[in-house]
């Protein structure tokens, strides 16, 4: 009877747990799992780097070994610097480990190399004075330490496959033209239908056709995204702004709205003086922008400003609205109509009623030049947002 009274209090004994005991049990699991999960994801993603950063030694091993081997065929090696495009425009590239999915690497002449590559999480960088490789997770701005490339480098393919149609409702593009096919020279004003990423395409017309340099520069239809100033400063209310730092807010707006537009190749080399001539007395001295980097220089040229995001495309100028191949004498209607098809017929805020141009006013330190609704290259305020205009994109492409 003794032994059955020990068992029974035994067995009340281990019942099961209390609620309190369950909840202590899940709080001191949750708490083991806040501490070992960002340990975990801390160990793997350092494996990943250091994976990537040994595939980034593998290449610049292969750049190395190209160097050499073209050396050993002829004494006088490279003539001329060779970059590398990933993750196609590789070629005599012979490397272990992963591909990068983006980013340039360059071999110079004198067998020095500079590198900007990424995997899409991953940047890794390198100068060509440099000894070591640098890794970072910030593959936005990848760009070599001399500043000499960029990961964003992309090559645009014309092909006969190109869609015709545009992305922009109600609006039928044309099919990529013969001249652009058969790299012969296409007339100014020519359209051409432009697809600048996987899911859109838009209009464009000929406003260039370098045959020297086998290149074709184009500008855009319509204007793209909303009304923008030409330039203006954290105080734009006093409307104290002038022109004397250029487009600053034209140029880092149009760099946005252009950012997804990976099939169209960041601007290799640009530079536009305002002041050429030595007639402006007023406006910025120079853009330059150089591997999709944008600089803007003061008259004074003291005053360097970068503008943010790396630049795919451009503003039109005064000089080639008013060239001989495009016409705007600044009379109304002078401009041919594909220069300023697309505008609203008055400052309305449905759509911009002009379009800026990349040139400050000669005559007004408050003015950027701009092409209106009319056919009509004005001067207008660079800082009034009410009666700012909208953005064309100009882009030059490899035929």
């Amino acid at each position: 009877m003794k032994a059955i009274l020990e068992r029974g209090k035994i067995m009340k004994r281990n019942k099961g747990f209390t609620l309190i005991e369950l909840l202590a049990v899940i709080v001191i699991l949750a708490i083991i799992a806040l501490i070992a999960v960002p340990v975990v994801m801390n160990i793997i993603n350092k494996a990943n780097k250091s994976a990537f950063k040994d595939s980034a030694y593998g290449i610049l091993k292969a750049g190395e070994s190209y160097y050499t081997s073209e050396l050993l065929e002829d004494a006088e090696g490279i003539t001329e610097d060779v970059t590398f495009t990933f993750p196609n425009n590789i070629e005599g590239l012979e490397f272990q480990g992963s591909k990068p999915t983006g980013g340039t690497m360059t071999v110079r002449k004198d067998g020095k190399i500079s590198m900007a590559i990424h995997n899409g999480k991953y940047c890794v960088t390198k100068g060509f004075e440099d000894e070591d490789i640098q890794i970072s997770d910030d593959i936005s701005n990848c760009k070599a330490l001399d500043g000499t490339l960029t990961s964003l480098a992309v090559t645009h393919t014309f092909n006969e496959t190109s869609t015709s149609t545009s992305t922009i409702e109600g609006e039928e593009t044309v099919e990529v033209p013969a001249c652009i096919l058969s790299k012969t020279k296409c007339d100014v004003g020519t359209p051409v239908a432009i697809k600048v990423n996987a899911t859109e395409t838009y209009k464009f017309y000929v406003i260039n056709d370098d045959t020297t340099k086998n290149e074709v520069t184009l500008i855009m239809n319509r204007n793209l995204g909303e009304k923008v100033a030409w330039y203006k400063d954290n105080d734009d209310t006093t409307n104290k702004e002038t022109n004397s730092l250029g487009p600053i807010t034209a140029l880092n707006y149009l760099n946005e709205q252009t950012s997804n537009w990976d099939n169209i190749p960041t601007i290799r080399s640009y530079i536009y003086d305002n002041n050429l001539n030595g007639t402006n007395p007023n406006g910025y001295q120079k853009l330059k922008i150089e591997n999709g980097i944008a600089k803007l220089t003061s008259k004074d040229g003291a005053t360097i400003t970068e503008i943010t995001e790396v630049s795919r495309a451009r503003l039109l100028t005064y000089e080639e609205a008013t060239s001989t191949t495009i016409g705007c004498t600044g009379s109304v209607d002078s401009c041919p109509e594909w220069i300023y098809a697309n505008l609203s017929v008055s400052n309305t805020t449905e759509m911009p009623y002009g379009y800026w141009l990349l040139s400050a006013s000669t005559a007004n330190s408050g003015s950027g030049r701009s092409v209106s609704y009319d056919g009509y290259v004005y001067n207008s305020y660079v800082y009034d947002v009410i009666s700012s205009g909208g953005l064309r994109p100009v882009i030059t492409l490899s035929k």
